[in-house]
């Protein structure tokens, strides 16, 4: 990548952010070996199309040009600079993140920050560093990873730039967003994440990538980035594999489309 689409820190302590990133947190040579260890592996068990069942890709180029884009970029809320996403949840698109949560398809994520980072890196937005959407300690018991960190991950080796693994935790336990209206969303994980007291330092008028896997009403992004501002960040920029679209229409609530432009 060349030098222009290297996000550019705006820190004023560069080394500290590079020490305690080295140090506490996930640096992009894990990555890469975690990447070699997949490419040997696929040798010998090739990969499965997620959407078609062709042998030899996790998503072959024939689905991926089925994915229906999201060019440009939206502002869900106050809290969010920009949003970009690699298109809308559906298709081949919702079959490789519905892989990756549900089936235990850890290579659908390499394949999704790939594609992420096409739409990610033409911005050359200023980020300092890549923060997933956590996931609480219980339900990431249950599912064995948090799959916005996969993709935040793989989506960082194209960045070069390192991903702060845990820098936000959920301390709440919220139910279901499925079913609920946009206020209801907004309620539900109302002050459900914290940050990370081990990365306060290195938050103090940072920017922030914040990386998640399906946009819907914006409301789980909101209220990371609302943590990430409230714990000094600068600006919180947000990327996500898809985005889902959303009518509320709940009573008393005007119809509202969602982000989609």
């Amino acid at each position: 990548m060349n030098d222009q689409n290297v996000p550019v820190s705006r820190t004023s302590s560069a080394s500290t952010v590079a020490r305690l990133i080295s140090t506490q947190f996930l640096p992009t040579w894990r990555y890469v070996v975690h990447t070699a260890y997949r490419t040997a592996k696929n040798l010998v068990y090739p990969p499965v199309c997620v959407n078609c069942g062709r042998v030899g890709f996790v998503l072959c180029q024939y689905c991926q040009a089925e994915i229906t884009p999201i060019k440009g970029t939206t502002a869900p809320v106050k809290s969010i600079k920009a949003l970009v996403s690699i298109g809308v949840h559906d298709g081949p698109l919702r079959a490789t993140i519905h892989a990756l949560k549900y089936e235990k398809n850890r290579q659908a994520a390499v394949i999704l920050g790939k594609l992420l980072s096409e739409r990610v890196i033409p911005q050359e937005w200023p980020f300092d560093i890549v923060i997933p959407v956590p996931l609480h300690v219980k339900r990431l018991k249950e599912r064995g990873y948090n799959q916005a960190k996969l993709i935040a991950e793989a989506l960082a080796s194209h960045l070069e730039t390192s991903v702060v693994a845990d820098g936000l935790q959920k301390i709440l336990a919220t139910e279901t967003q499925v079913g609920k209206s946009a206020q209801q969303r907004r309620t539900n994980v109302e002050s459900a994440f914290s940050v990370n007291p081990a990365i306060a330092p290195i938050l103090d008028q940072s920017s922030i990538l914040l990386v998640d896997d399906v946009c819907t009403t914006g409301a789980t992004l909101e209220a990371c980035a609302d943590a990430l501002l409230q714990a000094g960040a600068h600006t919180v920029y947000t990327a996500t594999a898809s985005q889902a679209q959303y009518t509320d229409s709940s009573p008393g609530t005007a119809t509202d489309s969602i982000f989609l432009p």
